[in-house]
């Protein structure tokens, strides 16, 4: 079947567009530009030309300067045509968490459906591939529940985060630890917002009730981490400390005076030392933003300067135990995480040839040499998806990944008006003589590498379409250093000549963890 192409000469008309396009307008420029295709996809029984479709709108999506009402409807498009596929999964996903991105009014509804697609891949696999669909079911239930917290929502969060704990006991994922922090920090919160509320009304009857005010200000202050609520309530039966330390912590430090930092500072790490576990984290984050306030205010290498750092050593180390999920990060991200390589590029340490930069985000590479490399900072333990979104725009001959592979790595070469190989199997890569990839144009690759014991298999589609596959045993697979990569344990970018230019880089394990350079 012929490939799906997007005109990407429409771009330049579609950019026309007025900023804020109405859904009349969008409707009108969906029909010219894909909508007699769409009705000749939808009208056949083939999913494969409606998963090409899908993924050409979404891109277009993407496009640069694309009005809101018109990045709308391609996404509610491409969700469309790939949600009833289970192969079109990942890509119906995508767009909806692209599009709550891009319209916050219409997130809650995008996040809904982003929710029932991890819920049917995590349902529908068994053995290894349960444990990747479980991380990438759980990673949308936290990111709904930040969604949430953010606009205010906290009520509702319990039931996510129970669920998320649920799914990771299931597939076995090393963030159950995090996430019991989670649902036990939710549910402290409540009990305490509870506390406070039953408080407030037994003040409104008894306003000399000097106990119920004592327990509301260490309620406000200590649970519920609110120094602004807290200062709201002390009155002259209050302790001394806190009616001198609670105005000034609830102005917060940005606006605070020098001479005023060190003391509430000292006051909040104080409260650490005596504090009950679950407010023990708050309170010395608290402690460490007013140390730094202060060192960074203080430049004088006096006393002060020396008690406020000292303090800020003993805070940090209390902390550094505390953090499991800061640990976590740290250790590396395991299976179901996307993770943008993109975002952590840095050309000038991660080139070993060529001309390479970033533009608004996409990294270019235009030389006239050989030999063209940069390997991506993200050490890859494990099997993985590698999700590509590049355009050549001159040149010849290959762009090519270099792709670690247990012990050894593989390179995936695209030709450009030649053949698209593995290199190097011997004997039996397969190779595709004439690759069908032309300049100027998106494409959308979708890499998998998996190693079964002593079993590799290898797997690329291009637009959702099959493209390149090989499954043998990993013996046979031999790196050559014709790139002159050395650390195989990375991704690696390679270009004989011309300008490419990568849109998208997106890493997420299939097991093992991946780790992004800090």
């Amino acid at each position: 079947m012929n490939r799906t192409r997007f005109p990407w000469a429409a771009v330049a008309v579609l950019a026309l567009l007025p900023a804020v396009a109405v859904a009349g307008e969008a409707e009108d420029m969906f029909n010219t530009d894909f909508g007699e295709r769409y009705k000749q996809v939808t009208a056949t029984p083939d999913v494969a030309d409606d998963l090409a479709l899908a993924t050409q709108m979404l891109v277009a999506a993407k496009a640069k300067d694309m009005p809101p009402a018109l990045v709308d409807l391609l996404c509610e498009k491409v969700y469309g045509l790939s949600f009833p596929i289970r192969p079109g999964y990942d890509t119906a996903a995508e767009a909806m968490e692209f599009m709550a991105a891009q319209s916050p009014d219409k997130a809650a509804a995008c996040w809904d459906k982003v929710l029932a697609i991890r819920q049917k891949q995590f349902d529908a696999v068994r053995g290894p591939e349960r444990a990747a669909a479980g991380e990438m079911l759980v990673e949308t239930l936290l990111a709904v529940a930040d969604a949430m917290a953010k606009t205010g929502k906290t009520a509702d969060l319990g039931p996510l985060y129970q669920k998320a704990l649920t799914t990771a006991t299931a597939a076995k994922s090393d963030r159950r630890g995090e996430i019991k922090l989670r649902l036990d920090a939710w549910t402290g919160r409540q009990k305490a917002m509870k506390t406070a509320a039953d408080l407030k009304t037994k003040l409104q009857a008894d306003p000399k009730d000097a106990i119920s005010r004592k327990i509301l200000v260490r309620t406000y202050l200590m649970d519920l981490d609110d120094p602004a609520q807290a200062a709201a309530v002390v009155d002259e039966s209050t302790d001394q400390a806190a009616r001198q330390m609670l105005p000034l912590a609830a102005k917060g430090e940005k606006d605070a005076a020098q001479s005023d930092c060190l003391n509430v500072a000292q006051w909040y790490h104080g409260l650490a030392e005596t504090a009950p576990p679950a407010c023990k984290v708050a309170m010395l984050t608290r402690a460490k933003a007013w140390y730094d306030r202060f060192l960074a205010l203080h430049q004088a290498d006096d006393p002060d300067r020396k008690r406020a750092a000292a303090g800020l050593k003993k805070v940090e180390a209390l902390l550094a135990p505390l953090a499991p999920a800061a640990a976590t990060a740290g250790g590396g991200v395991g299976p179901g995480r996307w993770i943008d390589l993109l975002a952590g590029v840095d050309p000038a340490a991660d080139a070993m040839s060529g001309k390479w930069y970033v533009n608004d985000g996409w990294l270019i590479v235009k030389s006239r040499e050989s030999y063209s490399v940069l390997t991506l900072p993200c050490v890859v333990q494990g099997n993985y998806e590698l999700q590509a979104t590049l355009m050549r725009v001159s040149g010849k001959d290959y762009v090519a990944f270099v792709l670690p592979l247990g012990p050894t790595a593989v390179s995936l070469a695209l030709g450009f008006n030649r053949e698209s190989t593995f290199w190097k199997i011997e004997p039996g890569a397969p190779v595709l003589m004439n690759g069908g990839l032309g300049y100027r144009e998106d494409y959308v690759f979708n890499i998998r590498v998996v190693l079964s014991g002593k079993q590799a298999e290898l797997t690329v589609t291009l637009n959702n379409e099959p493209y390149l596959q090989w499954k043998g045993p990993v013996a046979i697979v031999t790196y050559p250093d014709q790139w002159g990569v050395k650390d195989i344990t990375r991704i690696s970018l390679c270009i004989y000549t011309g300008e490419v230019q990568f849109k998208s880089l997106r890493l997420r394990m299939l097991s093992g963890k991946a780790t992004p350079r800090q």
